[in-house]
């Protein structure tokens, strides 16, 4: 763990990093850089590792468009993904948007259902329900965590949200269908529903100089049985670069979403967020 001394030395060879004013876009070689210079704070992440991005990558980065990466598991042999895109929309209306999981249907393709059952200190307990044309529906509970240590100590400019798969799954969904916290999918479904046995991942968001933010979406699941190729093209770069454009398009208008005496997810650390606070 760092000590006092150098957590402080640390922020204050960043602090130049993050000027007032967005300044010109960044380029690819800016963009790596940049990232190189906040790595240090990258290692307060609770996620897996981000994936090496090439001076291609980050050349793509920079004009907008998605770049994928996918890295098989020695252990499982499971694919994981990380998709990044570079995008101009303010770091908390996408924030809002990805940390209200109960709103995920927004958003993410084939939802029918996201319902947190349990908030607290030990994470956020989310179900969530894929229906799916021609296949088996697929389901799970997650527990996710939002890294607030790594955005106050980033001074607020790197968001974190990560989760994992829950032990017990099966019955955690079972009796939270029972318990009426399920409302949009059937006993008939659920028993029918393929339960995914890995599920992990995260989402990061990193403020850059220029104004823009850096997102990246990393999944490392196995959604069980026989995949169709139009899901496995779904997954790839095309969907998910709808799924991000998607959020892009949410946060604009995040504000008209919570218009109405609904409750907007904290920040990272728990705290409100001031653009979003009733006057």
């Amino acid at each position: 763990m760092r000590s006092a001394l150098s957590l402080l030395l640390l922020i204050a060879s960043l602090a130049p990093l993050h000027p007032a004013a967005a300044g010109e876009p960044l380029d690819g070689p800016g963009l790596k850089a940049h990232m190189a210079a906040i790595d240090g704070w990258l290692g307060m992440r609770k996620g897996a590792a981000l994936p090496a991005l090439s001076d291609d990558d980050y050349a793509t980065l920079a004009t907008g468009k998605g770049v994928l990466e996918e890295q098989v598991d020695e252990g499982s042999k499971l694919i994981r993904a990380t998709f990044f895109r570079v995008v101009e929309v303010e770091a908390w209306r996408l924030w809002v948007g990805l940390a209200d999981c109960n709103q995920h249907d927004q958003f993410m393709p084939h939802v029918q259902e996201s319902v947190i059952l349990e908030e607290g200190r030990d994470g956020k307990l989310t179900y969530q329900f894929l229906s799916l044309p021609m296949v088996k529906a697929r389901h799970w509970v997650v527990r996710g965590w939002d890294n607030g240590a790594l955005w106050t100590t980033s001074g607020k400019t790197i968001w974190e949200s990560a989760w994992t798969l829950e032990p017990g799954a099966e019955e955690v969904a079972a009796a939270a269908l029972e318990g009426g916290l399920i409302a949009d999918v059937t006993a008939e479904e659920m028993d029918d529903a393929v339960l995914t046995s890995v599920n992990e991942g995260y989402w990061l968001l990193v403020e850059l100089p220029d104004g823009r933010v850096l997102v990246a979406y990393q999944a490392f699941s196995d959604i069980g049985g026989k995949v169709p190729t139009w899901l496995i093209n779904e997954m790839g770069p095309p969907g998910l670069a709808r799924m991000v454009q998607k959020m892009d398009e949410r946060g604009r208008v995040i504000e008209t979403h919570y218009a109405h005496g609904e409750a907007p997810p904290p920040a990272p650390d728990g705290s409100a967020l001031p653009q979003l606070a009733s006057p």
